[in-house]
């Protein structure tokens, strides 16, 4: 099915983005990713623009939902979802600014190469679209759920208009603190598999939407909780989200930056 791109514009004072950065360690280098990690997600919060950076990990019930096309096509099947491990680095206003200073986002990929399986790693840039719905501090924040998916090829808007108010519903939900919301802007490095076996967008990336919904500590009882919740939401009309390309995924939080 073809994947629609969704322009939004980053030159504002006060636009919000998201690099999204996936990947799976070696099981000899895992000590050594995380020190190496914790070093270098202080340097990169100093960089221009960059806001806050948080690194997550899987855990055992970390499936929310993987289309059927990624899970038979990742190598490592010890792992609940095709990615163990998933960094994400906030950033605000001139996104080709702040990447272009000193190349970070190239050389922290590049750099992690060093522990990662690097046919395996992807790095995406969001913008985010609409408001942060919701409060919560760095403590609060205990999991995430991140959600991937597109909208139908001419669809966009529907699907715009649909998910602000899917949010809403969402964040309802007991011990869901906040929620916010992104389309794609700039594919930094999609892995071969995934451009082999999945649907890519004209700008190279599978996924053009990710919401990303912050949650406490209990996330047994939130996701029980939004179970409930779903029979209430508002259903997707007919011709706006594709179905077949959704992946939720949910992650522990290790460290902010």
């Amino acid at each position: 099915m073809a994947v629609p791109v969704h322009e939004i514009e980053n030159k504002r004072a006060g636009e919000r983005h998201l690099v999204i950065c996936l990947a799976n360690i070696r099981s000899d280098a895992q000590a050594s990713f995380e020190d190496w990690q914790k070093r270098k997600l202080k340097e990169i919060s100093s960089r221009c623009g960059v806001l806050g950076v948080h690194s997550h990990q899987c855990s055992e019930n970390s499936d929310f939902y993987t289309p059927g096309w990624m899970r038979t096509q990742f190598e490592k099947p010890d792992l609940p979802i095709p990615y163990e491990f998933l960094t994400i680095f906030e950033i605000e206003g001139d996104l080709e600014k702040s990447l272009d200073d000193g190349d970070w986002v190239d050389k922290y990929q590049k750099e992690a190469n060093d522990f990662a399986d690097s046919k395996m790693c992807a790095v995406w840039a969001y913008t985010q679209s609409g408001e942060t719905l919701g409060e919560s501090t760095s403590a609060d924040i205990h999991h995430i759920l991140v959600v991937f998916s597109n909208p139908i090829v001419g669809a966009e808007v529907g699907f715009e208009d649909f998910y602000n108010l899917h949010l809403a519903e969402v964040l309802e939900t007991p011990g869901f603190l906040r929620a916010k919301r992104f389309w794609a802007k700039k594919n930094v490095f999609t892995p071969s598999w995934i451009v082999n076996c999945g649907d890519i967008g004209p700008n190279g990336m599978p996924f053009q939407h990710c919401a990303i919904y912050e949650v406490e500590s209990g996330i047994e009882v939130a996701m029980s909780a939004l179970s409930e919740q779903a029979k209430m939401f508002t259903t997707f009309g007919e011709g706006i989200l594709d179905f077949e390309a959704i992946a939720g995924w949910r992650y522990v939080r290790l460290s902010d930056g």
